[in-house]
């Protein structure tokens, strides 16, 4: 044992390399300390030179400060909070809560008992709720590789998903955007390439189809309107070609518009300007009103028979599909010995002709003549209209002095009146003289 009551020093003078003050035992050592057993310090502990140590431990707290690097190679357990540089990697002891200020990279398993959130309190990015394994991302997404959703996944932000994404759950989408139905680059979902639907899809709103075909691999196709509009983008009607419906198998058959193809069809014929039908047309009851024939229903397995009437005879010939029936008048008027034209002086300009076999004739009275019938004998009266006063007029039998005094007629030349007087106040019937003035 080596026993020394005062100050110990090893090396010359001032440049001494070990200390140990006798007072109060503080020790410095300038060179390389190896302890191979057990080493109780009751003080504090320092590395490095005062004020400027790099590793320092309060007796008193036990707290420890290392300024360079602490590897660990064994097991490290830390009873109080452990901070890495100027708050940069908090753990706190109480709560185990630990605050990274940069970046984690961890190429094993991490496993997290609590909430992990990733961005400032309050304004995070990245939240994932322990209890319902909600997860909330604000920024984009990309997933590389196979993706599989079993629960509710809510993006605020772009996402990209660069392979196959699974989801088992329902898929809900609450963007409202709508589509303008002419374009493939609008909408809440857009989808560059093609889409698959292995069950029944519903559309709330519109749908348009851009492309050459539409294929319905269905038994029934339901349409609620009354109207199905075709050629919709038509701005004149075409010259060639049809619209209607065809039936398979294809046969592509002769004789129909140009376009058809299947075996049967009802197509309009744009060419022709008419519908056609490969069969026949039968409209019922069922889908037209009963027809009538001078007001008596004609409907089905009801025969229409022509009968030739008096004066008629009647032919009635099938040939094909084509039914002529053929009637010929027996009982022409051009055979009957009657007048067609009506002339006045023999001049044709005033010929007067029958436009049809039900034309009429209008005989009038003009001037001075007045018409009447007796249709009860086919009679026509011709009479000429009284003018003046019927009378005897002037001196029948012996003179007695009576004249005709004057004679009025009508711009005819018919006499409308005559008027008379008497020469007696003329002259004197007896004695007669004369005086000369």
């Amino acid at each position: 044992t080596l026993g020394v009551d005062g100050n110990f020093r090893v090396g010359a003078g001032q440049g001494n390399k070990f200390n140990v003050t006798a007072a109060s035992g503080n020790t410095q050592i300038d060179g390389t300390l190896e302890v191979d057993g057990t080493t109780g310090i009751d003080g504090n502990f320092r590395v490095g030179a005062s004020g400027a140590s790099k590793f320092d431990v309060v007796a008193a707290t036990g707290n420890t400060q290392i300024d360079g690097t602490l590897e660990v190679d064994g097991t490290a357990g830390i009873d109080g909070n452990l901070r890495v540089g100027a708050n940069k990697f908090n753990v706190t002891a109480a709560t185990g809560a630990t605050q990274i200020d940069s970046t984690l990279e961890v190429d094993g398993t991490a496993g997290i008992d609590g909430n992990f959130r990733v961005g400032a309190a309050g304004a995070n990015k990245f939240n994932v709720v322990a209890a319902s394994g909600n997860t909330q991302i604000d920024g984009s997404l990309t997933a590389d590789g196979h993706t599989d959703l079993n629960l509710t996944l809510d993006v605020d932000g772009h996402t990209n998903l660069n392979s196959t994404v699974t989801i088992d759950g329902i898929t809900t989408i609450t963007n409202t955007t709508q589509s303008s139905v002419s374009s493939a680059t609008d909408g809440a979902l857009i989808v560059a390439g093609g889409a698959s639907i292995g069950k029944n899809l519903y559309v709330g709103g519109n749908l348009q189809v851009e492309g050459t075909q539409t294929v319905l691999n269905t038994e029934t196709l339901t349409v609620e309107d009354t109207l199905v509009l075709a050629g919709n983008s038509l701005s004149t009607e075409p010259t060639t070609g049809g619209f209607g419906l065809e039936v398979g198998p294809i046969t592509s058959p002769s004789g129909m518009a140009a376009g058809v193809t299947g075996a049967h069809s009802i197509v309009y014929n744009y060419a022709n300007d008419r519908w056609e039908a490969d069969g026949s047309l039968i409209l019922s009851t069922a889908t037209l009103a009963t027809p009538q024939i001078e007001g008596a229903d004609f409907g089905p397995n009801d025969n229409l028979t022509f009968s030739a009437g008096s004066g008629l005879s009647e032919t009635s010939v099938k040939t094909g599909a084509t039914i002529v029936t053929n009637y010929i008048n027996t009982d022409k008027g051009s055979s009957q010995n009657i007048f067609k034209t009506v002339t006045i002086n023999g001049t044709a300009g005033n010929n007067v002709v029958a436009d049809s076999n039900s034309d009429t004739l209008n005989l009038r009275g003009l001037d001075s003549i007045t018409l009447t019938s007796a249709p009860g004998s086919d009679t026509i009266n011709i009479d000429h209209d009284n003018h003046g006063t019927a009378g005897t007029y002037g001196q029948t039998s012996t003179q007695d002095g009576q004249y005709i005094k004057s004679v009025i007629t009508n711009a005819q030349g018919h006499i409308t009146g005559v008027t008379t007087a008497d020469f007696d106040t003329r002259y004197q019937a007896t004695n007669p003289s004369f005086e000369i003035k």
